[in-house]
């Protein structure tokens, strides 16, 4: 499969070590939370996570697991429209950091997916209905994941 995949392996390892220097140049892993706006920890912690399932996606679809992979590329779609919805807004972020339910969305995906793409002024209106379709299928190859995570060998 290695072969048909070197493009998007490049960029997806490209895209990871794109982070190292990010880390550095914010310097959270060194710094007080208080110093920075909660949004910025969300931001950073988020995109940090976006980094490590990317390059599990990467891992996984290299070997020969592309059902595996898909269900980590459903929880990055949800991360990184969490993140873009977040922004800069302290309320959002610090409502964010005290979600701790693991079997429950931050917010609806659907939701998600069309206020980050009107934050970003990405068309979220216009782009909204067409996203539903792809949504709904990440949404059930998550809550399959979520669900297998959530049962009862893992508490």
């Amino acid at each position: 499969m290695e072969p048909e995949l070197r493009d998007h392996l490049a960029l997806t390892t490209a895209a990871f070590n794109l982070i190292g220097p990010l880390a550095s140049l914010t310097e959270m892993h060194t710094t007080l939370m208080n110093v920075f706006p909660k949004s910025l920890h969300v931001a950073v912690t988020l995109v940090f996570r976006l980094a490590n399932d990317l390059r599990s996606v990467q891992m996984l679809a290299g070997t020969g697991y592309p059902v595996q992979a898909l269900a980590l590329v459903a929880s990055m779609y949800e991360v990184a429209h969490t993140a873009a919805f977040i922004g800069n807004d302290e309320s959002l972020a610090q409502e964010w950091l005290d979600h701790d339910d693991p079997t429950r969305l931050f917010r609806n995906v659907r939701l998600l997916t069309k206020k980050a793409l009107t934050k970003l002024d990405a068309g979220g209106a216009a782009l909204g209905w067409r996203a539903d379709g792809f949504v709904a299928a990440l949404t059930a190859v998550t809550l399959a994941n979520r669900r297998v995570r959530a049962g009862p060998w893992a508490k």
